[in-house]
């Protein structure tokens, strides 16, 4: 506002006080005089003042010459309005930073444990996060501010930073020093995956600090695509827990069904293999549980508008990881050209009517063309993998023999190539789970490597009581038909328990075109003439099919929806075989059933396979009604799991283009198949190897 208005607002208020100066005078003396009062009684009031003082008439005022007209003031230019606040775009993601983040500390030295934690709640900064180690450590730590990224940090392979700090950990016994490596990716300005990986110092004691965690601005919820599918193409990492371990940089692809609700993903690593990912969307979050995802966890979400990226974590199998990806792009459509205008016709002379025409004969209708198909996706030319992948089951039983052995029976869980564990008479790399020492994986395993022999993890399947795992020759040179396409092979070797204990077993194998292999090992450890307990395996092992030939069947059966060809269901048929009386108690047993047939359904679009094992009527004692199993699994990447019915199922895909499918089974009524007398706990095992049927 402009100084003379300022000066025109302070003469209009003077001009507001309408007592009149004599008035004015003499109410200011009252006031003095009743403040120099010193008794309780007034010495003077307002009337008596006015009445003792009259006033005197006052002399006309001359009038005023009238005032000069104000020229009127220029009025003000008016204000620009301000320009309004930009409205936040609906489409934004989340304000608000958040994640999830797992936590792993080795507290051995300190408590006699190690933590683990998985999280969603915890506070995140631009570069930093609040580690959970107080949910981690059940209270025993407090939570820890760990920065994760700072200036002249080192760039690492793949776009991803490396950041080294340290902080301090108060404790109980007092402060930790805790040096840490935090290593990250970026993608945007939206989301963040990143390891942190360092020691806390206690005394001489190192304490294992090892976490994951994807960050960043979520997609809102009310955002979340509601249908179709996604693809996804990013980066993945891998890390074994503990000190001093290097973090291995792989790929990830994803496709996210929005209608089925899940996120399906294959992480490839050079040394730590293929690990696939299976999760239930839930919001902008999702989640995935160890018996799905081959003993890891996983926990992620969506992040930037309109679910642009998706990023998580993963652990389990004494590792962590972490996952963050792009969306894949959407090839734009070409526009189409403006047609030019067309001029206006000159209006045209009427026409004579013409004579009506004699009809024609109709014609025969012609025969619809077909509309041509679009091409097919592209074979890639992929052999399959040159190093060898498979599963294997190990059922171990004995009986009771005084106080050197129990009833029992179990097999612990299936076991992969990379299944692997160090014995050490404190069984240090177990953990006690329902009352007994489960062996720890520690993921650095070379199980299968040829088709003559293979590692049988029975040391995994009961740690307190096998010391090592158990080399099996497979095949020999003079190997006898065993009907229907199988051999065996008859051998010997040692298991080492509390007794060393000779192994005479037979193995019942079947060859598919030196890409498959299934069978049977089995046998009873004995000393000194006598049996001490039974070893019952099956396994199926093999070339698995290159990742890039699994991507091209997927294609190829979307293609033949798509364009009506077939359902895009492929059939396998093959066989299949069966064994039973797992338990040493149970009556001898006379070998591996293998006149069974196995045939196969696969979708390779929802990523399921479903299949039936049928077998001839025998003498049997716990096959299933109408000696059919049923077999039910999810695939993930070139392998799959499942349950169906109480039975354990693993197996993969074999061969160029997926042209063989193999597995085993194994019955499951308790965790691990764990009993005591014949008839409680896992009773039945088997394989199943199919070839692709030619249409």
């Amino acid at each position: 506002m402009s100084p003379n208005r300022h000066s025109i607002e302070a003469v209009s208020t003077a001009k507001k006080i309408k007592t009149p100066l004599k008035a004015s005078v003499v109410l200011l003396t009252s006031m003095i005089l009743a403040a120099c009062n010193t008794t309780d009684e007034p010495s003077y009031n307002l009337n008596d003042v006015f009445e003792t003082i009259p006033t005197d008439p006052t002399d006309p005022t001359d009038p005023t010459d009238p005032t000069d007209p104000t020229d009127p003031t220029d009025p003000t230019d008016p204000t620009d309005p301000t320009d309004p606040t930009d409205p936040t775009d609906p489409t934004d993601p989340e304000g608000k930073k958040t994640g999830v983040q797992s936590l792993s500390i080795d507290a051995t030295a300190l408590v006699g444990k190690e933590f683990t934690d998985t999280t969603r709640d915890f506070e995140v900064g631009e570069d930093s996060l609040v580690a959970r180690a107080d949910t981690a450590s059940e209270g025993l730590l407090p939570k820890v501010t760990i920065t994760t990224s700072g200036d002249n940090d080192t760039e690492l392979d793949n776009g991803f930073m490396s950041h080294e700090d340290s902080t301090e950990i108060t404790t109980a016994v007092g402060k930790l020093p805790l040096a840490y490596t935090s290593i990250y990716k970026d993608f945007g300005d939206d989301m963040r995956i990143g390891h942190i990986d360092g020691a806390a110092v206690l005394g001489d004691n190192n304490l294992a600090v090892n976490g994951v965690a994807v960050t960043g601005n979520a997609t809102k919820a009310a955002n979340m695509p509601t249908d179709g599918k996604v693809g996804y193409t990013g980066d993945a990492t891998y890390r074994k827990t503990g000190i001093g371990n290097d973090v291995e940089f792989g790929k990830s692809v994803f496709t996210a069904d929005f209608v089925a609700k899940n996120v399906k993903g294959d992480l490839t690593f050079d040394k730590a293999g293929n690990i696939g990912i299976n999760a239930d969307i839930n919001g902008n979050q999702f989640s995935g549980t160890a018996d799905k995802n081959s003993g890891y966890t996983t926990e992620g979400g969506f992040f930037g508008d309109d679910a642009k990226y998706i990023g998580g974590i993963y652990e389990g199998n004494g590792a962590q990881g972490t996952y963050g990806a792009s969306k894949d792009p959407v090839d734009p459509v070409d526009p189409v050209d403006p047609v030019d205008p067309v001029d206006p016709v000159d209006p045209v002379d009427p026409v004579d009517p013409v004579d009506p025409v004699d009809p024609v004969d109709p014609v025969d209708p012609v025969d619809p063309v077909d509309p041509e198909l679009p091409e097919p996706p592209a074979n890639p030319d992929v052999k399959a993998d040159t190093e060898f992948t498979g599963f294997q089951s190990n059922t171990l039983s004995s009986q009771k023999k005084g106080s050197l052995t129990d009833d029992a029976v179990g097999y612990g869980e299936i076991r992969d190539d990379k299944s692997s564990y160090v014995w050490d008479k404190d069984l240090t790399n177990t953990e006690i789970i329902d009352g007994e020492n489960v062996a720890i994986d520690d993921r650095t395993g070379d199980n299968f490597t040829g088709y003559d022999k293979f590692i049988a993890r029975a040391d995994m399947t009961k740690p307190a009581s096998v010391k090592a795992s158990v080399e099996v020759q497979l095949t020999g040179e003079d190997d006898a038909d065993y009907g229907n396409g199988f051999k065996v092979y008859n051998g010997s070797t040692k298991v080492k328990g509390p007794l060393t204990l000779t192994l005479d077993y037979a193995s019942v194998y079947k060859n598919f075109d030196s890409q498959m292999q299934i069978g049977h090992v089995y046998g009873d450890p004995g000393f000194m003439g006598g049996a001490f307990a039974r070893v019952s395996t099956v396994y199926v092992q093999g070339n698995g099919t290159n990742l890039e030939d699994m991507q091209y069947m997927k294609d190829l059966a979307k293609y033949n929806i798509d364009n009506n060809i077939n359902d895009g269901m492929v059939a396998y048929s093959g066989v299949a075989t069966y064994m039973e009386n797992l338990h040493l108690s149970d009556t001898d047993r006379g070998g591996a059933v293998v006149d069974g047939t196995s045939n196969f359904d696969v979708d390779f679009v929802g990523g399921k396979v479903d299949g039936t094992l049928t077998f001839n009527d025998g003498d049997y004692k716990y096959m299933p009604a109408g000696n059919e199993i049923k077999i039910n699994a999810d695939i993930s990447g070139n392998t799959f799991a499942g349950n169906q019915n109480g039975i354990d199922t693993a197996g993969g895909f074999y061969g160029e283009d997926a042209n063989f499918i193999g597995g085993i089974y194994q019955d499951a009524p308790t965790k691990g198949g764990k009993g005591e007398l014949p008839g409680e706990g896992t009773k039945f095992q088997g394989t199943f190897g199919a070839e692709k049927v030619v249409k």
